[in-house]
């Protein structure tokens, strides 16, 4: 008999490993999500600044824009690289 506790007949372990594979998929899907998230936001910022007449706050639009774009595009490469690479 082995000394492992069960639960449900389910070793622990397992059990745990199975919760820490459903947090790192839902973090790479995170990350997916705010890769898109960040091209919408450009396309957004382009597009409408394209549309209408910003000038006296075009540069603030781009600069705000951008910045936003770029902050959640670094965010979701760092959740898709760090959790993408613990499943390999």
């Amino acid at each position: 008999m082995s000394n492992k506790r069960t639960n449900n007949g389910v070793p622990l372990q397992q059990k745990v490993t199975a919760k820490g594979r459903k947090s790192t998929v839902w973090l790479e899907k995170l990350g997916t999500y705010l890769i898109d998230v960040s091209k919408y936001l450009l396309t957004g910022v382009l597009i409408s600044s394209l549309m209408s007449d910003y000038e006296s706050s075009r540069e603030t639009i781009y600069w705000l824009g951008g910045l936003a774009a770029v902050v959640t595009l670094v965010v979701g490469l760092l959740l898709v690289n760090k959790y993408s690479k613990k499943d390999k």
